[in-house]
C-alpha cells in the first residue's frame, strides 16, 4: 500500500486521515470491501473526520468496568502461563 504500519494504524484508529482517497480505496480493496461499501464512503457528502482519540489515562484516574475486566483477564492469563511453565519443569520467576 506504500504506507508504513504506524501510518496505517493512525488511519484505522481515526487519529489521522489520508490526504488522498486512493489510499482509502486500496485499503478497502485489501480488506475485501465491495464497490457498494467503498461508494458509500465517497457518496456520503461529508468531509472525512477522524474519530476522537481517547485521552491517555492518568495514574490517579479510576479504572472503568471494562478496564477492570480486561486487567483481571490478563492477570488470569499470566497466572495460567506461569502454572503451565512450572508444570513443564521450567523455572518461573514470580513477581
Amino acid at each position: 500500500m506504500s504506507v508504513s504500519t504506524s501510518t496505517l494504524h493512525r488511519y484505522c484508529s481515526g487519529a489521522t486521515i489520508p490526504e488522498e482517497f486512493a489510499v482509502v480505496d486500496r485499503l478497502a480493496m485489501l480488506c475485501g470491501a465491495d464497490e457498494e461499501a467503498v461508494g458509500a464512503v465517497v457518496d456520503d457528502g461529508l468531509p472525512p473526520r477522524p474519530k476522537p482519540v481517547r485521552s491517555i489515562r492518568r495514574p490517579e484516574d479510576p479504572f472503568s468496568s471494562a478496564e477492570i475486566v480486561l486487567r483481571e483477564r490478563l492477570r488470569a492469563q499470566i497466572r495460567l502461563t506461569r502454572t503451565r511453565r512450572s508444570a513443564a519443569g521450567r523455572v518461573v520467576a514470580s513477581r
